[in-house]
């Protein structure tokens, strides 16, 4: 298996676990180790895409193309993990976070989609 292979099959496997973590969102015993899951292969994906392709140097270029748009994603997608970690992490303490926590869930769902298919 080719390391590109690889990277867009696990890139697929954690979107799937993804999905899974927002049809539990109303459990969240379930919900939130599910996307912490999701959360760590990813940015572990993105750790095994940095050793073998350099992204970072090829982000810092910016390159034109789909492949630019594909690094706009990726880094938001980042960033959005970290609102939805803070949100969801207050949500959970029962402060009124929850509709930020859902309305930022709907932009990182497509950001994280559309970096899938980029």
């Amino acid at each position: 298996m080719t390391r590109v292979l690889f990277t867009q099959l696990a890139s697929t496997g954690v979107f799937i676990i993804i999905i899974i973590g927002f049809l539990m969102r109303r459990q969240p015993k379930r919900h939130i180790p599910i996307m912490i899951t999701a959360f760590i292969l990813d940015l572990g994906l993105v750790l095994f895409i940095e050793t073998g392709r350099n992204a970072i140097d090829q982000a810092i270029k910016f390159p034109s193309g789909l492949l630019g748009v594909h690094i706009v994603l990726a880094i938001l997608t980042l960033v959005l993990y970290m609102w939805m970690i803070f949100t969801g992490y207050r949500t959970y303490l029962g402060q009124p976070t929850k509709k930020i926590h859902k309305n930022l869930g709907m932009i990182f769902l497509a950001c994280r989609f559309s970096n899938l298919i980029t």
